[in-house]
């Protein structure tokens, strides 16, 4: 994992250098140097509009430069070579590298980013230029061109994904799926695609309208970005919603003040420490915020008259919960009482590790926050309820992790 320190700042410099280096290697006599500078550059404002992704992330629209250069033409010819489209990955990548720097973005991100885009946008161009026939002279003759260009299109559909797929393991692989540099996901795919595909079709019609394309272009990228930004606000909204809900039963006297948000914050933890990908760490976090949601029942006199149990609790606060896009939390929140196992009985196989992850988050701030043990006191308390109550592979995740944190420090 890329973490900040000396050697990450050593190694995130060395970036523009190899850059400039592989772009120096790769053009010579012969290469269209003056359009390779302009396309590398055209990387530089490209690289800073952001597009929010379905999984919270952001994908950059300087892949769009990437997948215009094969189609790129002039009267029919094709402007950039393999080698000249490999110099302007090189080049765009160093001058990306130059402008995230400058305005201050982290080391770390600063080499993922970088790493992305020079591995993605080079297996692109090669890819397509191994699989596809944009290498072949135009032969003439309308059947043939309709068959190339058909051909290109089909091509530009799956050197695409796996494109992703180049960018999505860099990112696993420097940042350790941790935090903003976690590696793009499936859903995130319809970013990627939107964007390159507008980047393709740019280089198609740059034949005939020249830099007109770039208003061609543009146009539908403008709705799309707009689209994608506003699912982002619609999300951001959901998640404050939430937030919000999460503080009726504290605002009720029913459970200690903070109690969700710090649950969820160490559950959420929990979920990325167990390696869970990123929409089942958001469903953790979401059921995480409304675990205790079903107290506010608590306020009805009949419930305190006939009684009650922390199953009932957990059914009402998943009948809270029970909407369309909180089914999944609903569930969660129905069976996270229940515990890791019973006496004489195997694990139960079909109690989500969200559930079981909420337990033990919810168990050890009751037992730090509100009842006063220390970190390590209350460590010890759920190693000792690990037998039946708690998951002991959860259990042994929140020792690692507080570990790291240097949480342990204080002795029993």
């Amino acid at each position: 994992m890329v973490e900040s320190g000396r050697w990450p700042r050593i190694a995130s410099s060395l970036i523009p250098i190899a850059g400039v280096a592989a772009f120096l290697q790769l053009v010579g006599p012969g290469s269209v140097v003056g359009p390779v500078l302009v396309a590398a550059l055209i990387m530089v404002p490209l690289s800073a509009v952001l597009i929010p992704t379905r999984s919270g992330t952001v994908s950059s629209a300087v892949m769009a430069v990437a997948a215009a250069l094969p189609f790129i033409t002039t009267d029919g010819v094709r402007v950039f070579t393999l080698q000249e489209s490999l110099a302007v990955i090189a080049l765009g990548t160093a001058a990306t590298w130059i402008l995230r720097t400058a305005r201050g973005d982290t080391t770390a991100s600063v080499i993922i980013r970088s790493l992305r885009l020079a591995a993605s946008g080079m297996a692109f161009v090669s890819l397509f230029e191994l699989i596809g026939p944009a290498y072949i002279e135009r032969l003439g003759g309308s059947e043939s061109q309709w068959i190339e260009n058909w051909w290109q299109i089909v091509t530009l559909f799956v050197v695409v994904p796996a494109s992703f797929v180049v960018a999505s393991v860099v990112t696993w692989v420097t940042g350790n799926g941790n935090g903003r540099n976690q590696p793009l996901e499936f859903r995130d795919l319809d970013v990627y695609v939107t964007v390159m595909t507008i980047g393709a079709l740019f280089g198609l019609t740059f034949d005939v309208a020249r830099w007109f394309a770039f208003v061609i272009a543009a146009l539908p990228f403008l709705f799309a970005a707009g689209a994608f930004r506003r699912l982002a606000e619609a999300k951001r909204t959901y998640n404050q919603t939430v937030r919000a809900l999460a503080q009726i039963p504290e605002a009720a006297g029913h459970v200690h003040p903070g109690h969700a948000l710090r649950v969820a914050a160490l559950a959420t933890s929990l979920a990325e420490t167990m390696g869970l990908d990123h929409r089942s760490v958001e469903d953790v976090e979401w059921s995480a915020y409304l675990h205790d949601i079903g107290r506010i029942s608590l306020n009805d006199p009949g419930v305190a008259r006939i009684g009650y149990t922390d199953a009932d609790i957990a059914e009402w606060g998943s009948v809270i919960a029970e909407e369309a896009t909180l089914s999944t939390v609903a569930q969660i929140i129905r069976r996270q009482h229940e515990p890791y196992r019973r006496p004489g009985q195997q694990p139960d196989p079909d109690l989500p590790i969200a559930s079981r992850i909420i337990k033990v988050a919810s168990a050890y701030d009751e037992l730090t926050a509100e009842q006063g043990h220390s970190p390590l006191e209350g460590l010890e308390q759920l190693h000792r309820g690990s037998v039946y109550d708690y998951d002991p592979e959860i259990v042994n995740a929140l020792r690692a992790l507080l570990e790291r944190r240097n949480a342990l420090g204080t002795s029993a």
